[in-house]
């Protein structure tokens, strides 16, 4: 499983020229398809007179999911480039979207390819990378009995109480990076004589 993955802080911009053509690259951080559309309907607004505005996306802990656009260009000479730099630097749940004013000179597929990949790149490193981690939801049932030892387990486990009920049975929700979680399970596994503890996996999440 997962336990965390790159991305970016913040909205980042770089810019690449070659024989009078400007590549303007604009890194959004992204968690879903209507962000991913309002970000690139943003960059087309503010630079109406360009002829194409390329991009690629990934998202998901795993970057799952992810797609390029030529918008025009030769296919594979700008939609390529710009995800191979998000695959390249192991970047998800980020956008790249660069805008190209033409300069009046043609420059081939692979001048396309090395310009739109310059200007992605550019972008990134004028970006902040940080690493997130992936959590999960639990849930945990156990005799009252149990409590401060469950506690003790969790206590170096950053993790934060969703729900409680106490009684003679005790049910917790939490949210735990995967990580803890999975070093929490190994150790009830080890100290798993007299445990009565039913644990849950109710979702995964990436913060």
């Amino acid at each position: 499983m997962i336990t965390g993955y790159y991305t970016i802080a913040a909205p980042g911009e770089g810019v690449y020229k070659d024989r009078s053509s400007s590549f303007l690259s604009y890194c959004f951080p992204v968690h879903n398809d209507d962000e991913v559309k309002t970000f690139l309907q943003q960059v087309k607004k503010a630079h109406p007179k360009c002829n194409h505005h390329c991009y690629a996306f990934r998202m998901k802990p795993d970057g799952s999911h992810y797609r390029s656009s030529d918008d025009r260009e030769p296919s594979g000479s700008a939609g390529k480039p710009i995800l191979g730099q998000l695959l390249s630097h192991q970047l998800t749940n980020t956008l790249i979207v660069v805008a190209r004013y033409f300069g009046g000179s043609l420059l081939g597929v692979p001048g396309l390819i090395n310009a739109y990949r310059s200007a992605a790149e550019n972008g990134i490193e004028n970006s902040k990378i940080i690493f997130c981690t992936v959590d999960v939801e639990v849930k945990l049932t156990f005799p009252y009995s149990l409590l401060n030892e469950i506690m003790q387990l969790l206590k170096n486990s950053a993790f934060r109480i969703v729900s409680e009920v106490y009684g003679d049975t005790v049910m917790l929700q939490i949210i735990l990076p995967v990580e803890s979680y999975q070093k929490f399970s190994d150790q009830l596994v080890v100290s798993s004589s007299g445990y009565q503890v039913t644990s849950e996996i109710i979702s995964t999440s990436a913060v």
